[in-house]
């Protein structure tokens, strides 16, 4: 499994957390998104086939794209 944590600036409530979850549980291999909004901060995990590059992609599509 691989890990990633990243800054999302877009990040602005508890809706935020909802709405990835939401997104991201529809590509196959996310296994846990946690999200801080105090620091705006996310944390994916996942395995194949999800990649980071599907994840950061299907996020940004809905507001939240990530500073890396």
């Amino acid at each position: 499994m691989e890990k990633k944590i990243v800054k999302i600036p877009a990040i602005g409530g508890h809706y935020s957390l909802i709405e990835m979850r939401d997104e991201l549980s529809l590509l196959e291999g996310v296994k846990d998104v946690k999200v801080d909004i105090t620091t705006k901060q996310a944390r994916f995990i996942w395995e194949a086939p999800a990649t980071w590059e599907k994840i950061k992609e299907r996020i940004s599509a809905i507001g939240y794209p990530p500073q890396e």
